[in-house]
């Protein structure tokens, strides 16, 4: 499928004209540049670089700006901008419906022209050059899980995983045009942008290298974020329990309700120790908050729960109280 640059050109040069990105861009630019002390238009003008080296008319991988050393650092970042970009021009896509029964995994880049349903897991091998391995310009539905470890994808519209999205290594890019809905559990250590709302009932974002920028705000039972250099979140959120460490746009919940919801949603024979803690009845004076008496009189690593949960996910334990998890309407 070809596409021409003009329409996004255009869109691109009114911008630089109006001073204003359109589709609510203007706040998510903004910040990013500001959270990760690039100049502006840092993005911008990487993609205005890359569409001059271009043909009027090309094929669809090679609209998104190319990785280098040199752009290393915000390459991901010019791959979200141009997609949203490209969602706020007039652009005619098509409109087909590709299924695919049993796992598919990818191993040369793959365009899919409308949506894909996949009845199985989703797998995206790494490319030489950091190519992105799918595109899809519609809906993408995983029945199974997406074990992600180095794969690079971008989908215009929503995507639904009934399974797990489980990603350890750090090195992968999943740019989402539209909602992301995960059933069993979220796990990235990537670089991850969401155009749309976040629904996953366990929300476990842990990073070095990646990020992620969550345009319209998740919802979860358990939301931990831990070690997010350049992470946001805009948008509305809610969660039972929220820990957090870099991201901008969340805030903790009290203490003591954050660890009294904690023992309410998760299975006690996963939480183990905590499961079992009277948070009610500690030694006040002895302690001076909740979590010292946690951590001194309990042994308990608030830091090292989110990798627990995530192993007794992994292991096929019951990680959530089914009773809470079957009554949370807003998850799904």
């Amino acid at each position: 499928m070809k596409i021409n640059k003009t329409l996004l050109s255009d869109s691109i040069q009114t911008i630089r004209t109006n001073g204003k990105y359109s589709g609510n861009l203007d706040n998510w630019v903004n910040t990013i540049e500001k959270r990760t002390y690039n100049k502006p238009h840092t993005y911008l003008n990487e993609i205005v670089t890359h569409l001059a080296s271009l043909d009027d008319d090309v094929d669809f991988f090679s609209i998104f700006p190319k990785w280098t050393d040199e752009n290393n650092a915000y390459w991901g970042t010019s791959i979200a901008l141009t997609t949203y970009l490209l969602k706020e021009v007039p652009l005619e896509l098509p409109n087909k419906k590709v299924y695919i029964e049993g796992n598919y995994t990818i191993d040369q880049p793959t365009l899919i022209e409308g949506d894909l349903i996949i009845d199985g897991d989703l797998i995206i091998n790494y490319m030489e050059g950091h190519l992105v391995g799918l595109v899809v310009l519609g809906d993408l539905t995983i029945k199974g899980n997406y074990p992600l470890e180095d794969g690079l994808m971008v989908v215009f519209g929503n995507v639904t995983i009934e399974g797990a999205l489980d990603e350890g290594l750090g090195w992968s890019l999943t740019v989402i045009g539209g909602y992301l809905k995960v059933h069993k559990y979220l796990a990235s250590s990537g670089e991850l942008f969401v155009g749309k709302k976040v629904t996953s009932p366990f929300m476990y974002l842990y990073y070095n290298q990646g990020f992620c920028v969550l345009k319209e705000g998740f919802s979860a039972l358990y939301f931990h974020e831990s070690d997010h250099g350049s992470s946001l979140c805009f948008g509305s959120y809610e969660a039972q329990f929220i820990l957090i460490d870099e991201m901008r746009g969340v805030e903790a919940l009290e203490v003591y309700d954050n660890y009294k919801n904690l023992q309410k949603i998760i299975s006690k024979d996963v939480l183990g120790v905590l499961g079992e803690a009277d948070l009610d009845n500690y030694d006040k004076e002895q302690y001076e908050d909740l979590e010292d008496y946690l951590e001194e009189e309990l042994e308990f690593d608030r830091f090292d729960l989110a990798d627990d949960l995530l192993s007794a996910f992994q292991e096929g334990k019951t990680v959530f109280n089914p009773a809470i998890l079957n009554n949370t309407p807003f998850i799904f």
